[in-house]
């Protein structure tokens, strides 16, 4: 399974991020939410999150425990939803072009090290 890709448009928000619109693009794309939502209510980083440290975190750090985690990781939807994340935050001011291309790439590396290697993982996803 291939990490999907993007085509990274041209965006009105050419220049660097200011700090009013990071907040905005955080209350758009990762509000605080008062009481649990199910997964599927869920927005794109909530999702992140909750897979990186609840669905797929390992129980352990025996070689067991890591390759579960990388199987987690690498075929549920945490990739996905990590770059629907990122792209939010850019289309709502949050980041620029530039930094949404460096945070894709950033995630392909990380994809490719803990996804595609072909040796027993060592380390969980966060330490990539």
């Amino acid at each position: 399974m291939a990490l999907p890709s993007i085509i990274l448009a041209a965006s009105k928000n050419i220049g660097p991020s200011s700090e009013d619109s990071r907040l905005t693009a955080a209350e758009i794309c990762d509000p605080v939410v008062a009481e649990p939502q199910s997964y599927d209510d869920m927005l794109p980083c909530a999702k992140a999150r909750h897979i990186e440290e609840f669905l797929c975190r390992p129980n352990g750090t025996n070689p067991t425990d890591l390759e579960g985690h990388v199987q987690c990781m690498c075929k549920g939807d945490f990739f996905g939803e990590k770059l629907a994340c990122d792209t939010c935050t850019r289309d709502n001011g949050g980041i620029d072009t530039l930094e949404l291309a460096l945070y894709d790439s950033l995630l392909h590396d990380a994809y490719d090290q803990l996804c595609l290697a072909t040796a027993v993982p060592t380390a969980p996803f966060a330490s990539i």
